[in-house]
């Protein structure tokens, strides 16, 4: 991903799929602490969505949109929570830089477009959805601006990147 390379992401999707596909039909319960293990472990690192995002990489981000990958908004908790997930990052500043990371790639022009074209492609009806579940661009770029103001204040360790991204927010939900 961090090389741009289409050609090797479609290939180690196919190998990952493959490997899944090998270990459900051996055992059903090795495979699911696998994946308890391979999330616990992206969890403190960038996905490959997140860095095809934050390096603008179309079609690497719609390859993998299309095979399901997605990024979640991250979690946030004050400063002395303890609770398990907390725990799980083990240092404050890990779950922080996960956290920007995850804004980074949710606030990318090409994510925010992408994750809308790849929707409304898919969408099989015409229920009225919640505009906070919009994946409407100009609307997920204001909700992202407002969250991260929010986090102009709070993380203050990153306050001059969180005021970029909000920045590009604005810039983008104008410019479309």
């Amino acid at each position: 991903v961090a090389n741009e390379s289409v050609d090797w992401v479609k290939a180690l999707l196919e190998f990952v799929k493959d490997t899944e596909e090998t270990q459900l039909g051996a055992s059903s319960s090795n495979v699911s602490v696998s994946l308890q293990t391979r999330k616990a472990q992206y969890r403190k690192f960038i996905s490959p969505l997140m860095l095809a995002s934050h390096n603008g990489n179309r079609e690497i981000v719609e390859l993998l949109l299309k095979k399901g990958y997605k990024i979640d908004e991250p979690s946030f908790h004050n400063r002395s929570c303890d609770c398990s997930e907390c725990e799980s990052f083990g240092k404050r500043l890990e779950s922080s830089i996960y956290r920007l990371h995850s804004y980074r790639a949710l606030a990318s022009p090409v994510f925010l477009c992408m994750s809308y074209l790849l929707e409304i492609s898919n969408e099989s009806s015409d229920e009225e959805e919640d505009i906070r579940s919009s994946k409407d661009p100009i609307i997920r770029a204001f909700f992202l601006n407002r969250k991260l103001e929010s986090l102009v204040k709070e993380e203050y360790e990153f306050k001059n990147e969180y005021k970029k991204l909000s920045d590009g927010c604005e810039e983008f939900a104008v410019s479309l």
